[in-house]
């Protein structure tokens, strides 16, 4: 755990300080290791005071405790679903020799909305749209795959994609959707040739 934490600070994902309160409004809130020394300043009043131990909160014997504050960017994205997408983009350029990649997307034609897409990632020339879900399942022979497919392909036939992506935290445990996926969008893609659909977990 504390190799984990170490390589959080030294990432930046992590950010260690005190949990301090104001004597004077009562405030309690976190400090920045680097904002603290022989005093600090309450981030409501403004109020500054010296770093006393009745500002100290959940105290170990003698000393304050270490308190650590989750970054803001990594926050939203954990908050907003964006690890699995990430995770899968990640995987889709892993030996790519060049990678470029987005998400969340919304396809118009005209005043039409077409579809909204998670994620697009151009690897190597190749175009693959996807979407993405936390604790979902894309079950290759279950009707909500094939559902979830359907729903995908105009966005992919749209932008002539390669490849369509579906990610998911879920493990498999059935046939995955490159088998009933492919065979279901291949006689409705006006493309010779029908992007290819793949799993990833």
């Amino acid at each position: 755990m504390r190799s984990v934490v170490d390589r959080m600070l030294g990432q930046g994902v992590l950010t260690r300080g005190l949990v301090l309160k104001c004597s004077r409004c009562r405030h309690t809130a976190f400090h920045p290791l680097d904002e603290v020394g022989r005093d600090f300043g309450c981030v409501r009043c403004l109020f500054r005071q010296p770093l006393l131990s009745g500002a100290w909160c959940d105290t170990p014997p003698n000393e304050p405790a270490w308190f650590y504050r989750l970054d803001e960017l990594v926050y939203q994205a954990l908050t907003e679903n964006v690890v699995v997408p990430a995770l899968a983009l990640a995987e889709l350029g892993a030996e790519a020799a060049q990678a470029r990649h987005g998400w969340s997307f919304e396809l118009w034609r005209g005043p039409n909305r077409q579809l909204e897409l998670d994620f697009a990632c151009l690897v190597d020339g190749r175009l693959s749209v996807g979407e993405a879900k936390v604790n979902g399942k894309f079950d290759g022979n279950a009707p909500s795959a094939v559902a979830e497919v359907r729903k995908t392909l105009p966005g992919a036939t749209l932008l002539a994609a390669d490849h369509v992506v579906f990610a998911t935290t879920h493990p498999p445990h059935r046939r995955p959707v490159r088998n009933n996926g492919t065979r279901s969008i291949g006689s409705e893609s006006p493309r010779q040739r029908p992007p290819t659909v793949t799993r990833v977990a």
